[in-house]
């Protein structure tokens, strides 16, 4: 295991896979010239989790599981935070969604 929070080049085991962060660290040093904590609430931001264990910033999910931009891949133990009781990417929902993008989602008087 090699860590260095704001080097280049950071890596851990996990389960005896090596992951990279690399494009997440360069995501968080943008992030972080803009948005206080590179975050908009304290509990997802990047130093409230031990590297490696939550990514920093997520690509994709699929039920459980979440992929982040440098592709390494996580099992969501929270459930980001109780909104995704039916897991990511859920088939109905994605269903129910795209029906009503087809119709728009704005709309004032």
């Amino acid at each position: 295991m090699r860590l260095q929070i704001f080097g280049k080049t950071i890596y851990t085991a996990n389960n005896g896979k090596t992951m990279k962060f690399k494009k997440s660290l360069e995501l968080l040093d943008i992030a972080l010239e803009y948005i206080p904590n590179g975050t908009q609430t304290a509990g997802k931001c990047y130093n409230q989790w031990p590297l490696g264990a939550a990514p920093i910033f997520a690509r994709s999910g699929k039920g459980c599981k979440i992929k982040c931009v440098d592709g390494n891949e996580y099992i969501d133990m929270v459930a980001a935070f109780g909104p995704t009781i039916l897991g990511y990417s859920h088939p109905k929902i994605n269903k129910a969604i795209s029906k009503q993008l087809k119709k728009g989602v704005i709309f004032s008087q």
